[in-house]
């Protein structure tokens, strides 16, 4: 009977790896755009390859501090998936991050860069987690982690300068005022955190959300799920600037 006893047990444990993914958006948003091929690329396979390679490599030292090891897999055949998960894979934590986001205007090099902390603050966000057995970080505290342990860093890696747009005067003038960062890396950082917002919105048609539009809502309980766009870009900016966790999603 050893046999079958030693097969099940190997069978659970990869149902329950197969379960412990979480997800930068809800597959339900993960490809609006359809089943045809976008035609016109905003990320580069080879930028899309090495940004990937860059924070596997910067990052890795979070799975060897828990025995695991760091894998940041892209995907470039799934342009019409518009999305990324990270998920426990023993002895693995893996990132599948999906081409289709390079297909989408809103994601320039920057965007994916807090697209890739948002998936690692699923592995080491902490608590609260949305799967306790896996330690698996809801999505609001990965959301929290990547702009508070993460996306700074991942700026100091790589600046392929592929946004050129003129800031918002909103987040030019706030930059010009803060003093955590120069004013060039926050104008960097606050494009990045509105266009993954944009994002959002977008796959969800929402209204698109800004950071001087805080979502005014609280919550009675802890939310584990995505929130929703304007909630999120709240995170984003609370965890760059040493904010609180924001009460949309919080529960304190």
């Amino acid at each position: 009977m050893k046999g079958p006893i030693i097969f099940f047990s190997f069978f659970v444990i990869m149902l329950i790896s197969l379960e412990a993914n979480a997800s930068l958006v809800s597959e339900n948003y993960s490809s609006p755009l359809g089943e045809t091929a976008p035609s016109k690329i905003y990320i580069t396979k080879k930028v899309f390859n090495e940004e990937l390679s860059l924070m596997q490599k910067r990052f890795s030292f979070l799975a060897e501090e828990k025995k695991y090891t760091l894998e940041i897999y892209p995907d470039w055949d799934a342009t019409t998936w518009a999305n990324a998960l990270a998920r426990r894979w023993p002895p693995e934590d893996q990132i599948i991050v999906y081409s289709g986001l390079a297909y989408r205007k809103e994601f320039l090099t920057d965007t994916l860069a807090l697209g890739v902390c948002h998936e690692l603050g699923h592995l080491y966000g902490g608590v609260p987690y949305s799967d306790n057995y896996n330690q698996i970080s809801g999505e609001g505290q990965a959301d929290y982690w990547a702009t508070t342990n993460c996306f700074v860093e991942a700026m100091n890696l790589f600046d392929y300068k592929d946004d050129d747009s003129t800031p918002r005067i909103a987040v030019k003038n706030f930059c010009e005022t803060q003093t955590k960062f120069s004013s060039a890396l926050c104008i960097r950082l606050l494009k990045a955190v509105e266009r993954l917002g944009s994002f959002f919105a977008h796959n969800a048609k929402l209204p698109e959300p800004h950071f001087e539009t805080p979502d005014q809502g609280v919550v009675n309980q802890t939310v584990l799920t995505h929130n929703d766009p304007q909630c999120r870009v709240d995170t984003f900016m609370a965890g760059l600037f040493g904010g609180d966790r924001p009460k949309c999603w919080y529960k304190f």
